[in-house]
């Protein structure tokens, strides 16, 4: 078991371009699929070209996780490393919908619909910065990620007819690994809450 003394020299051994090569990758991706999705660039035939960019894009991230120590059945969850897994677990999710052009699982969602799912990746990518927020405003991210909890629990529920073969999926070049996602995601979630709440006394929110 590592000590806390090994986990922050780990830390302070990261490279400071991890994080921004992450938010680059999930901002060119998510730009790919506005593009695609609202200015008509596909053309028939080519889904699954736009598809494969949207996943090496979260491949090559996976990939520099991995170089760094910092994904893995266990380490993805730790405290140190949980705000980089949520980072990989978004461009994943634009993959998956990506995919959905090709192969469709879900239905084509209202607008609406379209801006909570954005408005959820954002408050769970906003928990990296919880401790550097005031207290008002971790409080609207508890109760804002409970909906993002909310919805990862009916897509997962949602999708848990295609587990069986999504694992099947997984040995053509990891691409079935996309139905376990709103699954990772609510994980993910629970586990944000799990690691800011061992940081903060509830009594501190209310002392803004």
């Amino acid at each position: 078991m590592e000590s806390q003394t090994d986990q922050t020299i780990k830390t302070h051994d990261e490279p400071k371009w991890l994080y921004p090569a992450g938010y680059l990758l999930l901002a060119l991706s998510f730009i790919l699929f506005l593009l695609v999705d609202f200015f008509e660039m596909r053309r028939e035939g080519e889904d699954f070209t736009f598809f494969f960019l949207h996943y090496f894009l979260a491949i090559g991230y996976a990939i520099a996780l991995l170089s760094n120590n910092s994904l893995g059945v266990r380490k993805s969850w730790r405290k140190e490393n949980i705000n980089k897994t949520i980072l990989l677990l978004n461009m994943f999710l634009i993959s998956a919908y990506g995919l959905n052009r090709v192969l469709p699982v879900f239905e084509d969602s209202t607008n609406w619909f379209c801006l909570f799912i954005i408005l959820t990746s954002a408050v769970i990518l906003s928990y990296r910065y919880f401790d550097s927020l005031p207290k008002w405003i971790n409080i609207v991210q508890h109760v804002l990620i409970g909906c993002a909890i909310m919805l990862y629990t009916y897509y997962s529920i949602y999708v848990a007819n295609f587990y069986i073969l999504g694992s099947l999926g997984i040995l053509a070049f990891g691409i079935g690994a996309h139905i376990f996602v709103p699954i990772f995601l609510l994980i993910g979630s629970i586990v944000l809450i799990r690691h800011t709440g061992n940081s903060a006394e509830p009594d501190q929110f209310f002392s803004c």
